[in-house]
């Protein structure tokens, strides 16, 4: 059993819900027509719902004088405001004129949800006159008052009393009906809040630790940034000095003095352009990377990034070529960037192909469909030339290679495809993903396909010309 006013799980239900106002209405208007008296139904703030209004013409003729309207009038607002109690049953409301009403109170489960009033109507007993009206107004016409008296159907208490019990009972099948439907609507409706105010919960800690994530990032970068300027000074100093005394400034070295002295230039080389790539990252995490565009022919970059990396390939007995196709249009790019992006492809070419393997730089130009607002906006999208031009550098080895399920992931800083391998080569992980950031930031993009110990290419597309 429901506690009073805490049905519908804690709310107290409304007539207005429960019932069907349509069914409801011809339900109580099929009863007028049937017995020609009126019925209305209120909810428990009597708020009116139904009324049939079956206008007696006695009724009528008395709201036309002043005595009897005030009356009237007093007594309609009282019913209106009356408040059946719990278990109160059927109440008669006896008017000035004779005539007779019907309160009974609608309830389900110990809640009092309304109320209907069954009338006017002249019950069968009465036996009172119209010139009993006189008494409240003189002006009353009691000729005319008798003649609206002689057309009033008279009822029957035991007929009353059956009609009454009949609308409560499909009255309260009704609203037990109702009830039910509002009932599961409702619960629904309670469980959908509850899960939105759970997944708003979550949400907000998501929030909140995405907010403390970025901060973490954010000090991180600032760290790294710091760290690595504050680095990059005294081991430049190092480097140098390891140079001056390979070259003899500070007096001849014994070869063993030289082979450490070498070492610790190359170490300190190689710390060095961690260091360079962690600034770079910061950069590029912070949103500080900036591009310095210039137009540069391609041949004399790769030849100079094979300098650069053909002492080391020839240490580990590895032959390195480049090639150009005919015809290549020169890139307007940043030249820094781009060989940046070159170095660190051929260098990871060259560090996981084994001795007696080859790696191989070529490029040419070509075209592809142009991406619909990925490259210029979309007003000018709609003037330019359906294909763009590209240039395709491609880095090819015939190294280890790389998994296919680990392809996805090889661009993500400090990434490391298997952690025995890669201690076995060295690196941080970072020279993939800062060099798709640089390829990106230039509208590029870089393509790889590898065979696990056949090898891997990396293809690089750059647009030819900048937007």
């Amino acid at each position: 059993m429901t506690a009073p006013g805490e049905m519908l799980l804690g709310r107290r239900p409304s007539l207005g819900d429960i019932f069907d106002p349509q069914a409801i209405s011809e339900l109580c208007h099929s009863y007028t027509e049937l017995y020609g008296i009126a019925i209305k139904i209120f909810d428990a703030e009597n708020r009116k719902l139904v009324d049939t209004r079956a206008a007696l013409d006695v009724c009528k003729f008395i709201f036309e004088y002043h005595g009897t309207k005030v009356r009237c009038t007093n007594l309609v607002t009282d019913l209106k405001r009356a408040r059946p109690e719990l278990g109160q049953g059927t109440q008669t409301v006896n008017c000035f004129t004779g005539l007779r009403y019907r309160v009974a109170p609608l309830e389900y489960e110990g809640d009092v949800l309304g109320k209907i009033i069954f009338g006017p109507y002249l019950p069968v007993e009465w036996t009172g006159a119209p010139a009993d009206l006189l008494k409240l107004d003189g002006s009353i016409d009691a000729t005319a008052a008798e003649v609206h008296y002689e057309k009033l159907r008279r009822a029957k208490p035991e007929t009353i009393e059956k009609i009454i019990s009949q609308i409560v009972l499909v009255m309260g099948v009704m609203i037990h009906t109702g009830y039910r439907m509002q009932l599961t609507a409702q619960t629904h409706i309670e469980s959908m809040t509850a899960a939105f105010k759970e997944q708003n919960r979550q949400t907000l800690k998501l929030q909140e630790s995405y907010e403390k994530l970025m901060e973490l990032d954010r000090l991180k970068s600032n760290f790294l940034a710091t760290v690595s300027h504050e680095l990059r000074t005294p081991l430049t100093s190092v480097i140098g000095y390891s140079e001056m005394l390979l070259d003899g400034l500070a007096g001849d070295l014994a070869p063993e003095q030289r082979e450490y002295v070498q070492t610790i230039m190359e170490k300190g080389e190689t710390l060095l352009k961690l260091i360079t790539s962690l600034l770079d990252l910061g950069r590029i995490e912070s949103g500080g990377l900036k591009i310095q565009r210039e137009r540069f022919p391609v041949g004399p970059l790769l030849e100079e990034v094979e300098r650069t990396l053909l002492p080391q390939a020839q240490r580990k007995g590895l032959g390195l070529a480049h090639g150009t196709a005919a015809g290549l249009p020169p890139l307007h790019a940043d030249r820094e960037r781009i060989k940046q992006v070159l170095v660190n492809l051929l260098g990871n070419a060259v560090k996981f192909t084994p001795s007696g393997g080859t790696v191989e730089v070529r490029a040419e130009a070509s075209t592809e469909p142009r991406r619909p607002g990925a490259d210029v906006d979309r007003a000018r999208d709609l003037f330019e030339p359906r294909d763009r031009r590209v240039l395709k550098i491609r880095v090819i080895d015939t190294g280890i290679g790389i998994p296919r399920a680990e392809l996805t992931k090889i661009f993500d800083s400090f990434y490391q495809v298997d952690a025995g391998s890669t201690r076995e080569y060295g690196g941080a992980g970072l020279g993939l993903s800062i060099a798709r950031s640089f390829v990106v930031a230039h509208g590029g993009r870089i393509d790889v396909e590898s065979t696990p110990g056949r090898g891997s290419t990396f293809t690089v597309v750059l647009p030819v010309d900048s937007d």
